[in-house]
């Protein structure tokens, strides 16, 4: 489910102009914590956190800086060698 949904977005990040601000993906983060409490009929965080992790589930907020990360190096990397 995230490797679906989250490899479209460094397309949409490219492509549409954001500000600074608009670029909070906690809201993102948002959808899947409430995907959580609905499954588990849970209210309390800690228990959702608990579950994300029992499930091996990366936020999408956490996927996306690592994309990031491991983007901008291959282009500075590039960038280097030209």
């Amino acid at each position: 489910m995230s490797k679906k949904n989250v490899s479209c977005m460094p397309i949409l990040l490219e492509t549409c102009p954001f500000k600074k601000a608009d670029l909070d993906f906690r809201s993102l983060d948002f959808i899947i914590d409430r995907f959580f409490i609905k499954f588990f009929r849970t209210t309390n965080m800690d228990t959702v956190r608990l579950c994300e992790e029992s499930f091996n589930f990366e936020l999408s907020s956490d996927i996306i800086k690592r994309r990031t990360l491991k983007f901008e190096s291959i282009f500075a990397s590039t960038l280097v060698t030209m």
